[in-house]
């Protein structure tokens, strides 16, 4: 059992026509908790789950940044969980 304490959201930028592919691409990765679609100057956010931050720094610089089709990130690491909505 893997044991999550880096949790991150990333903003993507993505090349219009190669979402489907960079989808596809991401589904591959382990650190990868979800994504989603948005609207306005990104285009996809992404949930990464790491062990540590230097394992959330090898995902972004030599997994993630590398994929063809996307052209810019923006990551921002949480600090801590402030709410959380029950279901």
């Amino acid at each position: 059992m893997v044991i999550y304490l880096v949790v991150a959201y990333t903003l993507l930028k993505v090349v219009p026509g190669k979402e489907k592919e960079v989808i596809a691409k991401l589904q591959e990765f382990d650190e990868v908790a979800e994504v989603m679609g948005v609207y306005g100057i990104y285009d996809m956010i992404l949930k990464i789950e790491t062990s540590d931050v230097k394992a959330l720094d090898e995902f972004i610089y030599y997994k993630l940044r590398v994929l063809e089709g996307i052209t810019e990130t923006l990551t921002f690491i949480v600090s801590s969980e402030i709410y959380i909505k029950k279901k």
